[in-house]
Protein backbone atom coordinates (compact mmCIF):
# COMPACT_ATOMS: atom_id res chain seq x y z
CA UNK A 1 0.00 0.00 0.00
CA UNK A 2 1.36 3.38 -0.97
CA UNK A 3 0.62 6.19 1.43
CA UNK A 4 0.48 9.71 0.16
CA UNK A 5 -0.37 12.97 1.91
CA UNK A 6 -4.09 12.47 1.32
CA UNK A 7 -4.18 8.91 2.70
CA UNK A 8 -1.98 9.97 5.63
CA UNK A 9 -4.49 12.73 6.46
CA UNK A 10 -7.35 10.23 6.18
CA UNK A 11 -5.58 7.91 8.65
CA UNK A 12 -5.13 10.79 11.09
CA UNK A 13 -8.82 11.67 10.77
CA UNK A 14 -9.84 8.05 11.45
CA UNK A 15 -7.60 7.95 14.52
CA UNK A 16 -9.05 11.26 15.72
CA UNK A 17 -12.61 9.93 15.33
CA UNK A 18 -11.73 6.79 17.29
CA UNK A 19 -10.15 8.86 20.06
CA UNK A 20 -13.21 11.13 20.28
CA UNK A 21 -15.50 8.12 20.51
CA UNK A 22 -13.31 6.58 23.22
CA UNK A 23 -13.32 9.86 25.21
CA UNK A 24 -17.13 9.93 25.18
CA UNK A 25 -17.37 6.30 26.26
CA UNK A 26 -14.78 6.72 29.03
CA UNK A 27 -16.66 9.78 30.32
CA UNK A 28 -19.86 7.72 30.50
CA UNK A 29 -18.05 4.89 32.32
CA UNK A 30 -16.44 7.32 34.78
CA UNK A 31 -19.90 8.59 35.68
CA UNK A 32 -21.39 5.10 35.91
CA UNK A 33 -18.56 3.79 38.10
CA UNK A 34 -17.83 6.95 40.12
CA UNK A 35 -18.68 5.30 43.45
CA UNK A 36 -16.44 2.29 42.81
CA UNK A 37 -12.75 1.75 43.53
CA UNK A 38 -11.70 2.45 39.96
CA UNK A 39 -9.68 5.28 38.47
CA UNK A 40 -9.33 6.22 34.83
CA UNK A 41 -5.84 7.42 33.99
CA UNK A 42 -5.09 8.81 30.55
CA UNK A 43 -1.48 9.15 29.46
CA UNK A 44 -1.03 11.28 26.39
CA UNK A 45 1.75 10.66 23.91
CA UNK A 46 0.90 13.80 21.94
CA UNK A 47 4.01 15.65 20.86
CA UNK A 48 2.55 19.12 21.43
CA UNK A 49 1.90 19.43 25.17
CA UNK A 50 0.19 22.84 24.90
CA UNK A 51 -2.30 21.51 22.32
CA UNK A 52 -2.98 18.53 24.59
CA UNK A 53 -3.48 20.80 27.64
CA UNK A 54 -5.94 22.93 25.66
CA UNK A 55 -7.87 19.82 24.58
CA UNK A 56 -8.09 18.55 28.18
CA UNK A 57 -9.55 21.89 29.25
CA UNK A 58 -11.83 22.33 26.24
CA UNK A 59 -13.24 18.81 26.42
CA UNK A 60 -13.38 18.91 30.25
CA UNK A 61 -11.77 15.50 30.46
CA UNK A 62 -12.23 13.72 33.75
CA UNK A 63 -10.12 11.08 35.37
CA UNK A 64 -6.41 11.57 35.83
CA UNK A 65 -4.74 13.22 32.84
CA UNK A 66 -0.98 12.78 32.37
CA UNK A 67 1.34 13.71 29.52
CA UNK A 68 4.54 11.85 28.62
CA UNK A 69 4.96 13.12 25.07
CA UNK A 70 6.34 11.01 22.27
CA UNK A 71 8.25 8.45 24.28
CA UNK A 72 9.11 5.26 22.38
CA UNK A 73 10.60 3.68 25.53
CA UNK A 74 7.29 4.09 27.37
CA UNK A 75 5.42 2.59 24.42
CA UNK A 76 7.87 -0.33 24.17
CA UNK A 77 8.10 -0.98 27.94
CA UNK A 78 4.33 -1.30 28.22
CA UNK A 79 3.81 -3.08 24.88
CA UNK A 80 1.68 -0.30 23.43
CA UNK A 81 1.64 -0.73 19.65
CA UNK A 82 -0.81 2.11 19.04
CA UNK A 83 -3.37 4.38 20.60
CA UNK A 84 -5.81 4.31 22.18
CA UNK A 85 -4.72 1.45 24.41
CA UNK A 86 -6.55 0.31 27.54
CA UNK A 87 -4.77 -1.50 30.36
CA UNK A 88 -6.09 -2.68 33.73
CA UNK A 89 -3.88 -2.26 36.79
CA UNK A 90 -4.95 -3.69 40.14
CA UNK A 91 -4.77 -1.79 43.48
CA UNK A 92 -1.28 -3.24 44.12
CA UNK A 93 -0.02 -1.80 40.82
CA UNK A 94 0.12 -5.11 38.95
CA UNK A 95 -0.99 -5.33 35.35
CA UNK A 96 -4.02 -7.59 35.29
CA UNK A 97 -5.17 -6.93 31.76
CA UNK A 98 -2.88 -5.58 29.09
CA UNK A 99 -5.31 -6.33 26.26
CA UNK A 100 -8.75 -5.60 27.64
CA UNK A 101 -10.43 -4.33 24.53
CA UNK A 102 -11.91 -0.92 23.95
CA UNK A 103 -14.80 1.02 25.51
CA UNK A 104 -16.86 0.26 22.41
CA UNK A 105 -16.38 -3.50 22.91
CA UNK A 106 -19.79 -4.95 23.85
CA UNK A 107 -19.91 -5.63 27.59
CA UNK A 108 -16.75 -3.64 28.39
CA UNK A 109 -18.41 -1.36 30.95
CA UNK A 110 -20.13 -4.33 32.59
CA UNK A 111 -16.80 -6.16 32.71
CA UNK A 112 -15.20 -3.24 34.59
CA UNK A 113 -18.19 -2.94 36.93
CA UNK A 114 -17.90 -6.65 37.75
CA UNK A 115 -14.19 -6.30 38.53
CA UNK A 116 -14.78 -3.59 41.14
CA UNK A 117 -17.68 -5.22 43.00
Amino acid sequence: MILDEESDEEMRELAKEEMNEAKEQITELEEKLKDKNIYFVSISVDTNKKTWENMVKKDQLGGIQLHCGKNPKFMDDYDIPGIPRFILIDPEGRFCGARVGHPSTPGWGEYLAELVK
